[in-house]
């Protein structure tokens, strides 16, 4: 059981990084500091909001084909092989991390332009749907290379789901977010 967690957060480690990294990125790159929806409104509403920069989706993307770079040199040593789900040395590193991490980048955005529909802004809290966004992103889009059984689909879930709280509480103790969770 130890080795099927190990080998799902392994898997998802692109996914998590693009995710963390807009944060941890936003006072780079100012000349990237531009909404993807150039501040556009639909009905009187922001489409996605001023939080959701090519910045982020630069380095969200940027930080995912790194990590997939990585995984694709450790697979030389048998415990990366033994806990890798795919073989990285199959695929491009740079077409795998792109579609980790926007996937990642993708299904946060999504979820930030249904909140600004139902009128919550970009710092409002959405319980749940915050933390999953980004892995629905990832697995729909992922999953077009990657086939995995629903046992995986289920536990990369609820794994998220208790991995990203955990990391927003660190943020928050960091002063990186201003909530808890």
């Amino acid at each position: 059981m130890f080795l099927f967690i190990i080998k799902l957060i392994y898997f998802m480690l692109p996914a998590y990084c693009a995710n963390m990294a807009p944060v941890v990125f936003k006072k780079y790159l100012p000349f990237l500091d531009v909404p993807v929806d150039f501040g556009r409104k639909i009905k009187n509403k922001p489409i996605f909001g001023s939080t959701k920069t090519f910045r982020g989706f630069f380095v969200g993307i940027l930080s995912a084909i790194l990590i997939v770079f990585l995984q694709k040199f450790l697979l030389d040593y048998s415990f990366f092989e033994k806990i890798s789900i795919i073989n990285y040395k199959e695929y491009n590193f740079i077409v795998i991390g792109f579609i980790f991490g926007f996937g990642a980048l993708f299904g946060d955005l999504m979820e930030s332009f249904v909140k600004r529909r139902i009128g919550k802004s970009s710092s409002e809290s959405w319980k749940i749907f915050d933390q999953l966004d980004y892995v629905v992103g990832t697995l729909l889009f992922i999953s077009i290379v990657v086939g995995l059984n629903i046992a995986q689909i289920l536990s990369i879930t609820f794994l998220s789901l208790i991995l990203t709280i955990i990391a927003n509480q660190i943020a928050w103790k960091a002063g990186l977010r201003k909530e808890r969770w």
